[in-house]
């Protein structure tokens, strides 16, 4: 009886990983589940209960190997299905709307709001080389403000590129409409800013390119030159109004 029980075992293990290995779910000897494996270039798991046909579940996770991360995503056909809600890359950044970039902790495609402060590290004991900022007022005559519109269309042809349709689990669908559906959220007030183009030409220190070619601006960068702007204004129109009173004193 042992010995029949003891084959049974065998031939269940045997049959568990031949077969379910090969299929969706692995049961590791080391330990680890693994779902969707070797030669495949979706894992994916779903959860919650979708309303929709098929039912895909109302979230999925995937390790997506095109774009190299953990990709948290909606899957068709749930309400606001879509990619990138929440990406892990193997860079360890994130990204959140899109895959992220590689020189960048959190990128996120869409606005941000914080309530609360956004505090950035400047202790002076972890700077070197201190230097005055200098010519302030002439950087900042040089700046132009401008307002624009964000042009949507041409963020997601940048960061939002085409998917391999061979790629796409049961859980996706075809891209263009996924992408259709997709709201980057930018809001769509005119902004107000500057181009990074022009302010590259005086203030490259706060311009930024990333991975793609693009670049950025660090607006915070910019309020040490404006402090200093208005201290040299300042002292222009003190330098002024001693003059006149000489000229009155005569």
């Amino acid at each position: 009886m042992k010995t029949i029980a003891f084959y049974f075992t065998l031939f269940f293990l045997f049959f568990f990983e031949a077969h379910i290995s090969f299929g969706q779910l692995k049961v590791r000897n080391d330990a680890f589940i693994q779902i969707g494996y070797e030669g495949t270039l979706n894992k994916t798991l779903s959860f919650g209960k979708s309303t929709g046909v098929p039912n895909n579940g109302s979230w999925g996770i995937e390790y997506w190997q095109q774009k190299q991360g953990l990709n948290f995503y909606k899957p068709w056909p749930t309400d606001n299905w879509g990619e990138y809600v929440l990406f892990l890359r193997d860079d360890k950044n994130v990204g959140i709307g899109f895959p992220g970039l590689q020189g960048y902790k959190l990128s996120v495609l869409g606005d941000v709001r914080v309530f609360g402060v956004v505090i950035h590290q400047s202790d002076a004991r972890f700077k070197t080389d201190i230097k005055p900022i200098t010519s302030n007022l002439e950087k900042i005559l040089r700046l132009q403000g401008k307002s624009y519109y964000y042009d949507e269309d041409k963020i997601s042809s940048v960061y939002l590129p085409p998917i391999d349709e061979s790629s796409l689990s049961e859980g996706k669908h075809s891209y263009p409409e996924q992408r259709k559906d997709s709201e980057l959220n930018t809001n769509k007030n005119r902004k107000l800013g500057f181009l990074a183009q022009e302010v590259m030409q005086v203030v490259p220190e706060v311009v930024f390119k990333d991975e793609m070619g693009y670049y950025g601006i660090d607006y915070n960068g910019l309020i040490p030159i404006l402090l200093e702007a208005v201290k040299e204004q300042n002292e222009e129109i003190q330098k002024l109004e001693n003059r006149i009173i000489e000229l009155e004193k005569r």
